[in-house]
């Protein structure tokens, strides 16, 4: 693979093997050394270095080096020279998809088990609560262990599911949260193939246990739904002690 200067018609180039080994450098600039050109690369090649090592969101990745590059650099012309956000971002996302298995277009094409990379938090500590059937299709929650210690001993939740967002080969995403002296804490993340009473039947059942196993006692006395009548008819007739708004 050859790789030449960026510089329209200079000759300069290097050629390296499929295994990173030089084979031939010609170093015959025919132009001055450009500093600002140098930052654009290092920025270039940390955006996608961090592609491959983070699983941070593009937007943030890209955003977040952008700005910290024109706050600090003192000199204005490499920050003229800098691609725009969009072009960035493009490239970070090109970067990232050469690292990453491919989105599924279907449900059934969702690798089973979850490669272990989409299972972990970033410390490396366990996420993935439960990947199996709910209401008869497949659906995850994703739920720490501190999380399922905290939930055991708060009294207030909310229970809220959010489509726009959800990835396309889901229905929804259902998130519950717990309230403790005014702050609400997101906990629960689970992704879900639709919206039937079956589906969220699972989806508790699931949680109530693996709190029971895991804290041995639930405090929750009142859980707030946003107009979701297969939620309600859940707690009516299987927690029927928690007050359901």
């Amino acid at each position: 693979m050859e790789n030449r200067c960026t510089k329209g018609n200079c000759p300069a180039s290097v050629s390296v093997s499929h295994n990173d080994i030089i084979l031939r450098v010609n170093e015959n600039h025919t132009h001055l050394v450009d500093s600002n050109d140098i930052k654009v690369l290092e920025l270039r090649h940390k955006l996608k270095h961090q592609a491959e090592t983070s699983s941070e969101p593009i937007e943030k990745i890209v955003e977040f080096s952008y700005a910290n590059r024109i706050t600090k650099e003192k000199i204005t012309d490499s920050v003229v020279k800098l691609p725009t956000v969009k072009t960035l971002k493009n490239t970070v996302t090109k970067q990232r998809r050469k690292t990453r298995p491919p989105l599924p277009k279907l449900l059934d094409d969702l690798p089973f088990p979850l490669p272990s990379l989409y299972t972990l938090t970033e410390n490396n500590t366990k996420f993935l609560l439960f990947d199996g059937l709910l209401g008869g299709k497949r659906g995850l929650i994703f739920l720490s262990e501190h999380d399922i210690e905290y939930l055991a001993y708060r009294k207030w939740w909310y229970g809220d599911g959010t489509f726009y967002t959800s990835p396309s080969i889901f229905y929804q995403i259902y998130s519950i949260h717990a309230f403790d002296e005014g702050l609400s804490t997101p906990c629960i993340f689970a992704l879900l193939a639709d919206k039937l009473e079956s589906t969220y039947h699972d989806l508790f059942s699931i949680l109530m246990n693996k709190i029971k196993e895991k804290s041995n006692i639930i405090q929750l006395q009142c859980i707030t739904i946003d107009y979701e009548l297969a939620v309600k008819n859940v707690f009516d007739k299987h927690y029927p002690h928690i007050k359901v708004r």
